[in-house]
């Protein structure tokens, strides 16, 4: 099956979706709203910061449709389905308008959706986590592929891991890339590890993060996050009769499940002496992201910090750069350089395998 996303990024050059939008005879008409449906779409928050679903009906009762959707014969043979227009149909079902002005194309299921996947890149309308889903359909096609649907969308490689660690989060979670809260994927991750464990704490602190912008954020979250964790070791503690145990703020070298990648990652590279980039390769997807996140927090910690060697005596007394997470160190090293910009895909190539 060929990208969708491909087919999106030539259609967008292509007369065919040029053909879509031009208003003639021969390939517009006026169709019965009752008569079109809509499926699956790429897009699905149909509101918009610049113009809400009541503005666009405004606007369509004043100047009427600009622009007629597309529209192709349903596959199961009734009536119409929507390919590129939800919106727009919508607005018109607002109005309460019985028909509305579109083109019919017979397109396959595979041209449908790469239409309407270009006509919502063109208007950038996609939010991160819609962009996510798609990416995440698109690496199905590809058989698991990550390098190739890299390449497809000509982006780095933890660029596309960063976008699809954006898929199924949970509730509170979605909110952060949402409601544009924050694109910090080591938060987001962590408010992630929180509402695991308790949804109501983590729905707490997103309100908090949303309602008070110019806060440290990964500051309120990792204490929202000591004391949600603090208080599930107790109550575990409780329900065995054993005495609780105050936690260790030490991340390393004690393998967590939120830190197993990077000990995975550790033993491929350090136990088994290969490369950052092979011992990368041995792992899933979400486990590339994991340790990717890593280091890009390691790196950009260091660098952010006014005494970046204050900074690494600090995570070493952390256990931070302990055990697994001395692979770190390359991070932490790099992010001295103020003016240096390192992704953490090249950190990682910096560990080369043994001789």
């Amino acid at each position: 099956m060929s990208n969708i996303f491909s087919q999106a990024t030539d259609l967008m050059g292509n007369q065919d979706l040029r053909d879509l939008n031009q208003d003639n005879d021969e390939s517009v008409t006026m169709v019965p709203v009752d008569e079109i449906r809509e499926s699956e779409q790429v897009r699905s928050d149909f509101e918009s910061d610049d113009e809400t679903l009541q503005d666009l009906a405004d606007s369509i009762k004043k100047e009427g449709l600009i622009q007629p959707i597309t529209l192709r014969p349903h596959p199961d043979g009734d009536g119409y389905e929507v390919v590129a227009g939800a919106r727009r149909l919508r607005a018109v079902r607002m109005l309460g308008l019985g028909r509305i002005r579109a083109t019919v194309r017979t397109l396959t299921d595979e041209q449908a959706a790469a239409i309407q996947m270009a006509e919502n890149i063109q208007r950038k309308n996609l939010t991160q986590i819609e962009e996510a889903r798609q990416m995440q359909r698109d690496l199905d096609s590809l058989g698991g592929d990550v390098d190739a649907l890299a390449r497809s969308y000509s982006k780095s490689r933890p660029w596309v891991l960063k976008r699809l660690a954006l898929v199924n989060l949970p509730e509170s979670t979605a909110r952060l890339v949402g409601e544009k809260i924050t694109a910090d994927i080591g938060l987001i991750y962590d408010v992630k590890s929180i509402e695991k464990k308790d949804p109501d704490a983590a729905a707490e602190l997103v309100n908090r993060l949303a309602s008070e912008p110019g806060v440290n954020m990964r500051e309120i979250a990792k204490s929202v996050k000591d004391r949600v964790l603090l208080e599930a070791k107790k109550g575990q503690a409780k329900r065995s009769g054993k005495k609780a145990v105050k936690i260790n703020p030490a991340k390393m070298p004690r393998a967590t499940k939120k830190n197993q990648p990077l000990h995975t990652f550790y033993t491929y590279a350090i136990s088994r002496g290969l490369s950052g980039r092979d011992a990368l390769d041995l792992l899933d997807p979400e486990s590339q992201g994991v340790v990717l996140a890593f280091f890009d927090d390691t790196f950009n910690r260091v660098r952010a910090s006014e005494d970046a060697h204050g900074e690494i005596v600090n995570m070493l007394r952390e256990g931070w750069l302990a055990g697994a997470g001395a692979v770190l160190f390359v991070a932490a090293l790099e992010g001295i350089e103020p003016e240096v910009d390192v992704s953490p895909d090249e950190l990682v190539a910096r560990i080369k395998g043994g001789t």
